[in-house]
Order: structure tokens, then sequence, then C-alpha cells
């Protein structure tokens, strides 16, 4: 299936126009790991604490193991009672694999109803990092509303894709995520769905942004609708979508040159984002391997191109003369220290990503 990316009309959010099925996204191993930014949690715990009708007398309930350090954190501050999406009771999922991709299907269709009836409905529902999985978003949001107490909170955070839209970093698109939300398209399709923002903020990184938003159930959405604006969202997804082929081009064009003056690359980071660099930008061919010293990727190769993963000091070895970063930009400075007494200072290091200072492609 083609990965093909759209915008809505009416809201400007990106989106794929087709997902692909749950199963086929579902991991095959028990070791891939996910992280999402943590430094705002406490600063976030401390807001919720304070939100006006809650009491630690109250139900707070987390969507997925993602919002198991922000239960912790309010455990902390005195809300003892809490519970969270359990798939094999709630959901009915029982592959110790299946995760966020998986749990959408039973949830929007009204599962969560034994987790309900098992503690009660929470007044405060955490989902971090799930929204932009939705298949159905509207549906996802609906099925949220009717987890919460009716005068509870839920609260949705996920990436600002801003910046990637901007710079025109398209390693941001992934066949995970459904939906690629910036802080307008996502207060309207909260709105949308009949949530009134309570708080919103943005949460700066260095590679992306993290948007937190605080809801309750809202009264109709259509006086906000109605003075909705979606053309900049609109000029913008185009513009992402216009320049695509120009940047392709230019990443090959320097490639070459490089290939051409006999310099040998590589490419750090087996994940996601190498698979889209590599995949989506047809960059494959200038790299003889990929670098990874996650012991459960070496020896294997990465996915769609083929190339095979090697952990760091084959760089040396291989005598690479330029490795190009292609991880969270926020972990680039720490790779090339851990590395450089290992190269001998024989290799250079570059980023794939425009918004890092690493950027060799401008």
């Amino acid at each position: 299936m083609p990965l093909i990316l759209g915008v809505c009309p009416r809201s400007g959010l990106v989106q794929l126009t087709h997902t692909f099925p749950p199963e086929e996204l579902m991991p095959r191993v028990p070791w891939l790991t996910v992280f999402e930014p943590e430094g705002h949690l406490d600063a976030l715990a401390d807001m919720l604490a304070t939100l006006p009708g809650l009491s630690t007398e109250d139900w707070v309930a987390g969507y997925s193991s993602k919002d198991d350090s922000l239960l912790r954190r309010l455990g902390e501050r005195g809300f003892p009672r809490q519970w969270r999406l359990d798939p094999a009771l709630d959901l009915g999922i029982s592959n110790p694999c299946a995760f966020v991709e998986t749990f959408q299907v039973p949830f929007v269709n009204g599962a969560a109803t034994n987790a309900i009836a098992r503690a009660g409905k929470p007044k405060l529902f955490l989902i971090r990092h799930v929204l932009e999985h939705s298949y159905d978003l509207l549906a996802f949001l609906r099925a949220a509303r009717n987890v919460v107490h009716p005068d509870g909170y839920i609260i949705f955070e996920v990436p600002d894709c801003t910046r990637a839209l901007e710079n025109l970093d398209y390693t941001t698109l992934w066949e995970e995520h459904s939906v690629y939300f910036t802080p307008a398209t996502l207060q309207i399709s909260l709105t949308l769905a009949g949530l009134e923002l309570v708080h919103f903020d943005v949460v700066p990184h260095p590679f992306e942004n993290c948007m937190v938003a605080i809801c309750r159930i809202g009264a109709p959405p259509e006086a906000s609708v109605k003075c909705f604006n979606a053309d900049s969202e609109l000029k913008r997804a185009r513009r992402f979508a216009s320049e695509f082929e120009k940047v392709t081009a230019n990443f090959n064009a320097h490639l070459e040159q490089y290939r051409s003056q006999g310099i040998k690359m590589a490419l750090f980071g087996a994940g996601h984002l190498a698979v889209a660099f590599t995949s989506l930008h047809r960059t494959a061919d200038f790299f003889d391997f990929v670098v990874d010293d996650n012991p459960h990727k070496t020896g294997r190769h990465l996915a769609g191109s083929g190339l095979p993963i090697s952990p760091s000091s084959d760089l040396l070895r291989e005598n690479v003369n330029l490795c190009l970063l292609a991880l969270n930009p926020e972990h680039e400075e720490k790779i090339i220290s851990k590395n450089a007494a290992l190269c001998q200072n024989k290799i250079s290091f570059g980023s794939v990503f425009p918004s890092s200072s690493l950027y060799l492609f401008t």
C-alpha cells in the first residue's frame, strides 16, 4: 500500500489518505522501545493536581503505558486511585507486542466500558502521544469523551509538526502516524469533537515541540468552527507537498557529489527516521551500512533498503569518511562525543534534519 499524504480542506489537518492495517504495524518483536519527552511532566503534574473540581478521592486513568510516568507523578501528589486500560482485560488484546496501533480499534468500539465498570469513570483521563495514531480521529475523541466523568478532564499530548512542515523535513512522515498536528489543527479537531479547551501549551524541544491540551466536555462547537480559517494551514501543507521532489533532488545531488569525491558514507540510527530518509528520498544506495549499537538491531537490515546494520565500531574499521546522523537530533552531540575517541577524529559527522545545526544539505 502506498503512503499518500492529504490535507483536510475544512481544518487544514495534514493526514494520510489511507491508513495501514493495525496487524501490519504491530511490532513483531518485544524489544522495540518508545521514548516520549518527559522533561515537562513534573510541571504538568503540578498543574493537573490543582485543576478546579478535582479531588484526591477521584479516579485518575491512563490510556496506555505511555501514561505511566505521569500517573506515577500524580500518585506522588496525592492521587492514589488510578487505573490504566489493560490490553487483555479491557480491550480483548492478548498479543504482548500489540500497542497503540492496535488498541484504538476496540477503544473506539467502546471496549473501555470494561475498565469503567471495574473502577468507575475517571475525573482525569490521560492520553499521551496516541492521538496522532488515530485512524478515525473524531471517533477516537468521542470515545475518550465517553470514558471520562462528565465533570472531568481529558489530557492530550501530541507532537507539534509545524517545524517539520515548515522546514520541509519529510522524515516526519511514517506509516504509524496517520495525522500531523499543528497548534491550530489540534485545537479545531478538539472543538469539532465537542471538547472545550481549558489549557493549551506548546512545550519547546530541540527537534519536535510537544503540545499539551487539557479539555473538558464542552458546548456545541458551531461558533468556534465558523470563525476558523484554515488558509494558513492549507498554504503550509501545499508547500510541503510541492517541494518534495526538489528536496529529494537536492539530497541526491549532494550525496552524489560526496561519492564522486571518494567519500565513503554510513548512516547512523536504524529507526523510522532513517527508514523515511532512505525510502522517501531514495538515498539508500549512497550508504555502505547503517550504524546502531542496539544489540537487537546489529546484524539485521534496515527496512525498505536492505542496508546492513552494524555497530559503531565498524565506522573506523570500514574506513568511513562521513557519517550522517538519522536519529533524534536531541541526541546528536552525545553520539558525536561518544564516538569521537573511537573514530580518532578521522570521521566527519553531519545530519539529515533541517532543524539541526549539523545539517549538510542547505
